[in-house]
């Protein structure tokens, strides 16, 4: 008898979910969160979609960024630019290689010195080799690996704890499209950018465990091939269908994406939104036959 309430309970639950769902369909949307005074790390913010982010937030006004990435010079050279535009804005750049763990936690430290806290972290830098898979030398793939997942790892650890003491904290993934397809000459790549799609899935399974689930939000980003300079050669055949992203017009969705009201929306987004369904698709038929429509779409990135 018991067993049967939880069948019903699950179904119950189950409807008032979709009902939620296709009631947003047909409701305006709420005002987007204020992130006046929030503290946001955004790592790898010196150029590209990084860049392109930490631009529209400080433009929200009153964000307080801390912006981590290697190249110093550039990463300095953004902050002026921002600062002019902001003069009295809260924002300090961190010189971090993701690489090095040691690193990271020292420049953490820093961080949270300076901030006192993290409300909002965006787990955004990424390398990319471009080379096909006998190519790729272990250094190339450990690189690829300690910094497109393992960073996201020890950075999480490091601003998590704080999160969960305030009961409040949202924790954006900056995957991609690779991490729920594939791609030629992307193998490290895409195996690294499934890792971080794959942490994200069951960070929010142990959150939920843990009763975390609505004070802890995560957003899992997957846009397709951006035109940040990071692929040399991407190709498309049908630029209206899969076309090269602009870094601006994604960041954009991005940080429209983290400042909804609704956290059952943001979990996991794709870009352009209909990917995913795209991707779904890929799923369901035979190899054999998307291996063809690839063929055909020619939708593909270049070795370096």
């Amino acid at each position: 008898m018991e067993r049967i309430k939880e069948f019903f309970l699950l179904i119950w639950n189950l409807l008032v979910v979709y009902f939620e769902i296709i009631r947003s369909w047909f409701e305006s949307e709420n005002e987007p969160r204020d992130f006046y005074g929030k503290v946001i790390v955004l790592t790898g913010s010196a150029q590209g979609l990084g860049k392109e982010m930490a631009l529209r937030l400080n433009r929200l006004g009153g964000v307080r960024l801390a912006l981590i990435d290697i190249d110093r010079n550039r990463n300095d050279e953004l902050i002026e630019r921002l600062k002019t535009e902001s003069p009295n804005a809260d924002i300090i750049g961190y010189e971090c290689d993701l690489s090095d763990s040691s690193d990271i936690d020292f420049c953490c430290g820093q961080i949270l010195k300076h901030f006192g806290r993290v409300d909002i972290l965006i787990n955004n830098a990424g390398i990319v080799q471009c080379k096909s898979f006998l190519e790729l030398e272990a250094k190339d793939i450990r690189r690829t690996f300690d910094v497109n997942v393992f960073a996201h790892f020890w950075l999480i650890k490091q601003f998590l704890p704080g999160m969960i003491d305030r009961g409040t904290g949202h924790i954006v993934a900056i995957a991609s499209a690779c991490g729920l397809s594939g791609k030629a000459n992307l193998v490290d790549y895409c195996a690294a950018k499934h890792a971080v799609v794959g942490m994200m899935t069951a960070f929010d399974c142990e959150l939920r465990q843990l009763n975390l689930d609505q004070q802890i939000r995560l957003t899992t980003v997957c846009p397709i091939t951006i035109a940040t300079g990071m692929f040399r050669y991407p190709t498309t055949r049908f630029s209206s269908l899969l076309p090269i992203l602009s870094p601006d017009k994604v960041a954009k969705t991005i940080i429209d994406t983290i400042r909804k009201s609704d956290p059952s929306s943001t979990f996991l987004i794709t870009i352009p939104s209909y990917t995913y369904w795209l991707i779904l698709i890929e799923k369901m038929i035979p190899r054999k036959a998307f291996a063809f429509i690839d063929q055909y779409l020619s939708y593909q990135v270049g070795k370096h």
